[in-house]
């Protein structure tokens, strides 16, 4: 009697021939009708995050403060990044957003914030820091920062810079930023001076201050870009003397006006680069501008031809 073993297994062949998986190796992985891509082995595009630190600005009266939040990148997506944090989402960023402010938090002495910074292109990309419980009465208190242009002219200029503070320590406050060096100085050394810095109209600064006592409690305060020229107290003339702004310092309310033919854009500017007011300046026209803080103010004017930038002052 034969045996049907050799029939059975030619089937069974004859079968998987037809249901087999087509495979093809490679980047790009057949298998049936699902596409496989095959990442690289570094599928961060080395993208990097470090140096994640948390400034606690000053507390204001309801026991509350704000976060400064900074950090170094190199190789990130274009997609900006995305701030967490104690289950919250603080909101999504461009990298030239740098640094951000967020807050305000509540110093109740038991809570402690968590922040973590992650690229929203590559999800393995990222940094995490954290803000240990304080109470804001017995932390460092800062208060008074101001921040004066002195030695301006050539390329470059120098700031001068000063600040009223309790509960320092004694280890003295450092100053950081992306125009120059991390620097540290004695309180007794105040007021302290940074530069020189380029007055090249396009370089915008940031400065950071921690007191080395409690490196996390600080304040910061950012320039915006200008020139020398244009800082001068008296009536300024500017873009081919077409641009007079009076009177200069002032008292609450100044003047700008377009002696020349075309329209000017104008832009007014606080001390810490926030844009306060914008508006066109038609030819032969006067715009009446009422700021009732006192303080230095910074404008930037632009006829589409050239541009400048000065300072007035309100008293």
């Amino acid at each position: 009697m034969k045996t049907s073993l050799p029939y059975i297994f030619t089937f069974f062949l004859f079968i998987f021939t037809l249901i087999k998986p087509a495979i093809t190796l490679g980047n790009d992985c057949e298998i049936g009708e699902v596409q496989v891509t095959v990442l690289p082995n570094d599928s961060t595009g080395n993208c990097n995050i470090w140096d994640f630190e948390a400034t606690v600005l000053p507390c204001n009266d309801e026991n509350e403060f704000e976060v400064l939040l900074n950090f170094e990148y190199e190789n990130v997506g274009e997609e900006g990044f995305e701030i967490r944090g104690n289950g919250n989402n603080y909101g999504v960023y461009e990298y030239d957003d740098l640094p951000i402010v967020l807050g305000p938090f509540l110093a109740d002495g038991v809570t402690e914030y968590e922040f973590e910074a992650r690229d929203n292109q590559f999800e393995v990309c990222y940094d995490r820091t954290v803000i240990n419980p304080f109470i804001c009465d017995t932390s460092v208190q800062m208060s008074g920062m101001n921040m004066e242009i002195e030695e301006c002219g050539g390329q470059s200029y120098y700031l001068l810079l000063d600040f009223d503070v309790v509960n320092a320590g004694d280890k003295g406050f450092t100053i950081s930023g992306n125009g120059m060096e991390p620097q540290t100085y004695d309180y007794d050394e105040l007021p302290a001076q940074i530069g020189p810095l380029s007055n090249d109209e396009v370089s915008s600064y940031y400065f950071i201050i921690n007191h080395n006592s409690e490196a996390n409690y600080g304040d910061w305060k950012r320039f915006i870009p200008f020139t020398c020229v244009s800082l001068g107290f008296e009536e300024i003339l500017t873009i081919r003397d077409y641009l007079n702004i009076y009177p200069n310092p002032s008292r609450g309310l100044i003047h700008f006006k377009n002696n020349g033919t075309s329209i000017m854009k104008i832009e007014i500017y606080d001390l810490t680069g926030n844009r306060i007011d914008h508006f066109d300046l038609n030819h032969q026209s006067v715009h009446a501008v009422i700021l009732a803080e006192p303080g230095l103010y910074f404008y930037r004017a632009n006829d589409g031809i050239s541009s400048v930038s000065g300072k007035f002052t309100i008293r």
